[in-house]
């Protein structure tokens, strides 16, 4: 078997697939300088591997590429063996290449206009770096991370925004052990078109919180308030919205809290259509209290049953109730 120097040419159109055009190259004495000699003439693309039916791993070298080609003994034809790589194209496709101990460490397959994948396997005294990625040429990326520090598998982009699911990673910054993380500029919206959406802990779990602090967008640099965001809504077509507690001494809170600039802190309950209800009741004690006054109005009777009815009696004294939170939110 011969093996000979080569360069690949442009294809033609009525070029059968498996095949590449190339021209030889050869040392010329008077320059010590390869060049091209020759007319360009086909050779069979070969791979390293192959199915009858399935096919299997195409990578064609593109125009410009140096090759190495061969004709095998009994055998007119020439074939494509490999790909001769110059250090410039290694510094494109990977800049990084000995960065933890000197010699190459990763296994990368890229495209001309820069997606791939790359397999790292980088140990040195100081740097360590185990994982794969999946890139396009935009930078959008999907990485899987063995690395002590990072240890997670992330989805990319190109823009910033990202999804990570983190395993153990022994230190790194807004991660945290064996969790979820989805950071996005604008919308996330969550759609079932024949199921249901559930959002639950199991006994071990921790708390669920619904926070949004929006509401005050910059204007020319400026924060200004839009009533129509910083919302937290709730809303169905049809049926019901239901809020149960289940617990021993389950409490149910609905307070503002702003005690400082709330200048108008409402709690509004109301029905819409006639013959509606609002329809409050206890087991035990219900207290009414207000530090302002106290209206209560009907277009219809008001009835008022007891044992017994006192007006402008000794002040009634109610007894506070304090949340979990001692009034101040969810801390954020």
């Amino acid at each position: 078997m011969k093996i000979l120097l080569a360069q690949i040419t442009p294809f033609s159109e009525d070029q059968p697939p498996n095949q590449v055009n190339v021209k030889r190259k050869e040392l010329n004495a008077d320059t010590g300088k390869l060049h091209l000699v020759g007319k360009s003439f086909p050779v069979t693309y070969t791979s390293p591997y192959w199915t009858k039916n399935e096919g299997g791993f195409l990578a064609y070298p593109q125009v410009g590429t140096e090759v190495l080609i061969c004709k095998a003994e009994n055998v007119d034809s020439y074939y494509y063996l490999q790909s001769v790589v110059d250090n410039k194209s290694i510094g494109l496709t990977s800049p990084n290449l000995r960065r933890a101990a000197g010699t190459p460490q990763k296994k990368v397959f890229m495209g001309e206009r820069g997606s791939g994948l790359e397999i790292d396997d980088e140990l040195g005294p100081s740097y360590m770096n185990f994982g794969v990625s999946l890139k396009s040429p935009t930078g959008k990326k999907i990485g899987i991370n063995d690395s002590p520090g990072i240890d997670e598998i992330t989805i990319e982009n190109g823009l910033g925004d990202y999804l990570k699911m983190m395993s153990k990673p022994i230190s790194s910054f807004l991660t945290k052990v064996r969790s979820f993380l989805i950071k996005m500029r604008y919308d996330i919206d969550i759609m079932s078109t024949n199921g249901k959406v559930e959002l639950s802990t199991l006994p071990n779990g921790d708390n669920i919180n619904l926070m949004n602090t929006g509401g005050w967008p910059k204007i020319l640099g400026v924060p200004t308030w839009n009533p129509l965001k910083g919302n937290i809504n709730l809303q169905t077509e049809h049926n019901d919205i239901n809020l149960f507690t289940k617990g021993e001494s389950g409490r149910i809170f609905i307070k503002c809290l702003n005690k400082t600039t709330g200048i108008l802190n409402l709690i509004n309950i109301e029905t819409s259509t006639i013959g509606s209800r609002i329809k409050i009741k206890s087991a035990g004690n219900l207290d009414l209290e207000a530090l302002g006054n106290l209206n209560i109005k009907a277009t219809g009777l008001v009835s008022i049953q007891g044992a017994q009815i006192h007006l402008n009696s000794a002040p009634v004294i109610t007894v506070p109730e304090f949340d979990s939170y001692l009034g101040l939110g969810v801390e954020i």
